[in-house]
């Protein structure tokens, strides 16, 4: 067993943020903002503080979207939420030789970037995303819930 993860969907306006990381050891990517839980942390207050760490933001509402379990063999899930009404209150607070810089994605560019692989992280949002997308009105409950 160990502990999970959270990953966020920060809204700004009507952009969803995603980020653009280096980390030590790590070629540049696209991510989602999120990371490992601490053991006395519950998914939400994860989500919380990496929003707050990695893009500085707070959020006056982050609902919950989803849990994934991390792997076959492994007792963890990851989390998903969706921060919304961002807002940037503080600089970022990054690990040692981490750099990230936030890029604001319309909706569908962001469903784009998901999809077509163009993001690292997030293959159970990708699997919920494409499973969700075939449902009846679907598309417009999750712009919807994206946007307003």
């Amino acid at each position: 067993s160990r502990n999970g993860a959270a990953a966020v969907f920060p809204i700004v306006g009507d952009k969803v943020v995603i980020t653009r990381q280096e980390q030590p050891h790590k070629s540049e990517y696209l991510g989602v903002v999120g990371g490992m839980m601490d053991p006395w942390e519950d998914p939400q207050t994860t989500a919380t503080r990496e929003l707050r760490e990695e893009t500085g933001m707070e959020a006056t509402e982050c609902t919950f979207l989803y849990k994934q379990k991390v792997g076959l063999w492994v007792d963890a899930y990851r989390h998903y939420y969706l921060a919304k009404w961002c807002e940037i209150v503080a600089e970022p607070e990054l690990d040692g030789g981490e750099k990230i810089q936030l890029v604001y994605l319309s909706f569908e560019d962001f469903v784009d970037h998901v999809v077509s692989e163009k993001t690292q992280g997030d293959h159970a949002f990708r699997e919920w995303l494409l499973h969700r997308h075939y449902l009846d009105g679907w598309w417009d409950k999750v712009r919807k819930l994206f946007l307003w």
